[in-house]
C-alpha cells in the first residue's frame, strides 16, 4: 500500500490493446510505470466478464481505497462508478484524450455524440480529471485537473538510433477514419494532413527524397483523396506500407530523416496529443509539425522538430531546401524532451492523487 496517498491500487478501464498496440495502451502503461508504488490492473471495456466482475467487486467493497481510472469513458461507465463509489471507498478519475462530442453523421456516431456530451456535463462529479492538452483543460471542467501528454513507458520497445542512409520522410499512424462515408467536406474525420505532404512532395519533384506512408495503404489513401490518384500512382518515391507491427514501424522511423505530424488546428486536434511525436524524437528522428496539440510546449524548432504551417506547403521547394540544410547539419543527436518519460511526471501525478485523498 502506498501510504503517501492511502490508495492500494489503480484500476485502468478503457478500450486499450496491451501491451502497446494502440496509443491508449501506451498511455496507461506509462502512467502505471510513473505510479510504480501502486498495484495496477487493466480492464478493457470489451472484456465484458472482467468489466462486470469489477463492478460487483466495487459494490461489495473489495475495491476499497482503489482508484478507478476511466480512459475516454462512455456515459454509462461514468454514471455507474460515480453512483457506487460513495458506498465503496473508491475514487473515480476520468482521462480524456479525444473530443467527446464529435459531430454525428450516422446512428452509431449520434449515440457516441450523446454519450460524450453527457460525460462532458458530468466531469465535475468525478474526483479528478486528466487531459492531454492545455486547450482540453480549458473546455473540460473539474477543480482537480492535470494536463498530461501521452508519454512513453520505459518498457516500450524503442530501437537504437540508426544512421540516416537516405533522405526519407515517414508518416506512421492512423491518419483518418477508413469508412469513406464518414469523411465530410470539412475533413472532420481526418487527423493528419497527408494530402499536403503528398502534394508538396510531388510539386517539389525531389528524386533524392523518399516518402514512406505507414498505417494506410494506397487504396485507402485514394478512397479519401481521389484527386491525388495520378500523383501516388506515378511517383515511385512515394511508398505505402499499410499496417505493420509497432516494433517494425519504430525501426523504420529511427532510420528516417524526418517523421510527419501536421494536423488541422481545430477542436478535435487541439484536445489530444500525438503519441507519435514523442515516439519519433525518442528514436532520434525530428518531426515535421505545425503548432497544434501542445507539441511546441515540448519541442524546439530545428533541434528535434521542423515547424511548418499549412501556408508553407504552397511553396514546397522552400520546405525541402530547409530540410536539406537540417539534414546536412544533423551529425549531433537531437534533444529528447524529459517530458516524454515517466520520471518527469511522477511528482505531478502524486500531487494529483494527494488532492483526491485530501478531498475525502
Amino acid at each position: 500500500m502506498n501510504s503517501a496517498n492511502n490508495f492500494e491500487n489503480i484500476i485502468f478501464v478503457g478500450n486499450f490493446a496491451l501491451p502497446d498496440v494502440n496509443a491508449a495502451a501506451v498511455r496507461v502503461q506509462a502512467v502505471r510505470e510513473t505510479l510504480s508504488g501502486f498495484d495496477a490492473e487493466f480492464i478493457c471495456t470489451k472484456e465484458v466478464k472482467n468489466y462486470v466482475r469489477l463492478i460487483f467487486e466495487v459494490i461489495r467493497r473489495k475495491r476499497k481505497n482503489s482508484i478507478i481510472w476511466l480512459y475516454n469513458p462512455n456515459v454509462i461507465s461514468v454514471l455507474l462508478f460515480n453512483t457506487i463509489k460513495t458506498c465503496s471507498g473508491t475514487k473515480v478519475v476520468i482521462d480524456i484524450t479525444e473530443k467527446l462530442d464529435s459531430r454525428p453523421v450516422n446512428v452509431k456516431k449520434a449515440l457516441k455524440f450523446l454519450s460524450g456530451h453527457l460525460v462532458k456535463k458530468m466531469l465535475t462529479i468525478n474526483d479528478g480529471l486528466i487531459v492531454s492538452s492545455v486547450y482540453s483543460s480549458k473546455i473540460h471542467f473539474n477543480k482537480n485537473t492535470l494536463v498530461l501528454p501521452t508519454y512513453l513507458p520505459s518498457a516500450l520497445s524503442i530501437p537504437p538510433k540508426e544512421a540516416k542512409k537516405e533522405k526519407v520522410i515517414i508518416y506512421f499512424g492512423s491518419p483518418f477514419a477508413l469508412q469513406k462515408s464518414l469523411l465530410m467536406k470539412d475533413r472532420v474525420y481526418i487527423k493528419e494532413r497527408l494530402d499536403l505532404l503528398v502534394k508538396g512532395f510531388d510539386v517539389a519533384d525531389r528524386n533524392d527524397w523518399r516518402l514512406f506512408l505507414v498505417g494506410v495503404n494506397k487504396t485507402e489513401f485514394l478512397d479519401v483523396f481521389p484527386d491525388l490518384d495520378d500523383i501516388v500512382r506515378d511517383n515511385t518515391n512515394i511508398c505505402f506500407f499499410g499496417r505493420l507491427h509497432r516494433a517494425e514501424v519504430l525501426k523504420m522511423v529511427a532510420s528516417s530523416s524526418f517523421s510527419f505530424c501536421v494536423r488541422d488546428d481545430k477542436d478535435g486536434m487541439r484536445i489530444g496529443f500525438p503519441t507519435k511525436v514523442f515516439e519519433s524524437v525518442a528514436v532520434g528522428t525530428r518531426v515535421i509539425v505545425n503548432d497544434t496539440s501542445d507539441v511546441m510546449r515540448y519541442l524546439t524548432n530545428y533541434d528535434n522538430c521542423f515547424l511548418v504551417s499549412e501556408r508553407d506547403f504552397l511553396t514546397p521547394n522552400s520546405i525541402f531546401q530547409q530540410l536539406d540544410k537540417i539534414v546536412s547539419h544533423s551529425d549531433s543527436e537531437i534533444t529528447v524532451p524529459s517530458q516524454c518519460r515517466p520520471s518527469f511526471w511522477r511528482e505531478s501525478l502524486m500531487a494529483f492523487l494527494s488532492r483526491i485523498r485530501d478531498k475525502g
